[in-house]
């Protein structure tokens, strides 16, 4: 985590959040053609690096956004949203990859 600290200081929030968010989703897109078990491990590690690099910067840039009031409230809604769509999921009209 230090070394995504210090790289979020040099480059600011937003280009490192797209990186991340960029590195994570060539990941998802390269995880199922992988054949052998020791790429998945690989995947892993990526996509855990990246997507905790994604998660904690939008909380901030709302409070930054929002002068730090009711960030709790702000933050709630937000993950409120990430969860009622991971809930709600794909529509079945887009579950081809293709």
């Amino acid at each position: 985590m230090a070394r995504q600290g210090r790289s979020l200081r040099q480059t600011g929030r937003k280009a490192n959040t797209r990186s991340l968010f960029n590195l994570a989703s060539l990941g998802k897109v390269l995880a199922p053609q992988s054949p052998q078990i020791w790429m998945l491990y690989l995947f892993a590690a990526v996509f855990g690096f990246a997507y905790g690099g994604c998660v904690p910067p939008p909380p901030v840039r709302a409070g930054k956004l929002f002068k730090f009031e009711a960030i709790g409230a702000i933050a709630g809604v937000q993950m409120l949203g990430v969860a009622i769509g991971g809930a709600i999921g794909q529509s079945p009209e887009n579950t081809s990859l293709t």
